[in-house]
């Protein structure tokens, strides 16, 4: 598996065709240059993950994510106790993506876990996280083939 570096994150909110409701999404911007997209995030993850990576400071009092990573012991342990996360799967009948934990010190234990909370806690507990190159490609051909469907 080719797995590619996430480098930076645009958190987005969309609303459906007639304006009734709102989503949020989120950019993954990849080493290479590509995007990889995901859509329904929950708001307040995408709230938190803006809290910490932008020092995004609206309110006096700290929020999970920022107590969590304010604990350096905390952070140490979940460093020391997760080798990566990677996004790695589709699930084509639900059209969810799932993250991958991969443990180390000698415990090679593989936990999925929901990418937006993964992103969440590679920024908590400042650990890289990956998109698997096949899923990013998959998307892009998506992409292609719902363009020209929509101008044949």
């Amino acid at each position: 598996m080719v797995k590619l570096k996430v480098v930076n994150y645009e958190f987005f909110t969309f609303s459906s065709q007639k304006g009734f409701v709102e989503s949020t999404g989120v950019n993954l911007l990849l080493e290479d240059g590509r995007v990889f997209t995901m859509f329904n995030i929950p708001k307040f993850i995408a709230i938190e993950c803006l809290r910490l990576k932008e020092s995004l400071m609206d309110d006096y009092r700290m929020s999970l994510g920022e107590v969590l990573s304010d604990l350096p012991d905390l952070e140490k342990a979940v460093s020391q106790t997760i080798e990566s996360i990677i996004i790695d799967t589709l699930d084509k009948d639900r059209d969810i993506y799932a993250a991958t934990l991969v443990k180390k010190n000698g415990m090679h234990k593989e936990l999925k876990m929901i990418p937006s909370h993964a992103i969440l806690l590679s920024l908590i507990a400042g650990i890289d996280i990956y998109v698997d190159e096949n899923l990013v490609s998959e998307q892009e051909k998506k992409a292609q083939r719902d363009y020209m469907e929509k101008f044949p």
